[in-house]
């Protein structure tokens, strides 16, 4: 690595590292060179070597396992919000394989939240179905589905293990109209953290989510934990 470049050090071993990844050299799963073999192969010090990692660290591209040294994740997938579509439709777009694991349906009456967000009198029911959602076999998401059950009759006798999108198009003719989410960042517990085989300390994505029909009524209620570390969303803006 020359030092006649203008950028700095540790920003030239970041760059080495990443065209090394991209190149196909340095793969997921993939130790990194550790600290002093990195300052000894560019010729910097320790500190520049161990910025270089800590900040790929902190961007989500290194997982730091003490004692072990520093592998290179799996990249994130990237949702984008503008469009609307189902955890099995986006998988199947990336070339993935989606599957869920149900862990509950019931029939049941809402708590608040939902009651309020889907317009249902104190006397209406709902589907509460559980599911942990997995692309290629990986945890990714534990989602929580609250939909009215007046729309959807015996629905927890359908098989619930695909895209209940489709399900509900063509199990019940829904016509999917748009839907209003918000997203942020929270700590798991350990039983989260647990079922998501996610690092420890790894912050999860919580996604609620109100999804209206064409003639704008809302059906369907979701709260969902993704994993920080393998998962990202995506908006395009345009100022007005």
């Amino acid at each position: 690595m020359g030092r006649e470049a203008d950028s700095p050090l540790y920003l030239q071993v970041k760059r080495d590292l990443r065209e090394k990844m991209i190149s196909g050299e340095l793969n997921p799963g993939d130790r990194v060179p550790s600290e002093r073999e990195l300052a000894e192969r560019f010729q910097v010090s320790r500190m520049t070597a161990r910025h270089a990692l800590r900040e790929m660290e902190a961007e989500g591209t290194l997982t730091r396992v003490q004692g072990s040294g520093s592998f290179i994740n799996q990249p994130k997938l990237i949702e984008n919000v503008v469009e609307l579509a189902s955890f099995t439709e986006d998988m199947e777009r990336r070339g993935l394989t989606p599957s869920a694991r149900l862990l509950n349906v019931s029939l049941q009456k809402p708590d608040e939240v939902a009651r309020g967000m889907l317009h249902l009198n104190a006397r209406q029911q709902v589907w509460q179905i559980n599911r942990l959602r997995f692309a290629d076999g990986v945890p990714m998401a534990l989602e929580t589905m609250f939909l009215v059950a007046d729309q959807f009759p015996a629905l927890g006798e359908q098989d619930l293990s695909g895209s209940i999108y489709r399900l509900l198009e063509d199990t019940y003719s829904l016509k999917i109209g748009n839907a209003t989410q918000t997203i942020e960042a929270v700590f798991p517990s350990d039983m989260e953290t647990q079922m998501l085989c996610a690092p420890s300390q790894t912050a999860l994505l919580r996604l609620k989510k109100l999804t209206r029909t064409h003639a704008g009524q809302p059906f369907e209620f979701v709260t969902a934990l993704y994993r920080g570390d393998r998962y990202a969303f995506e908006a395009s803006l345009t100022r007005p």
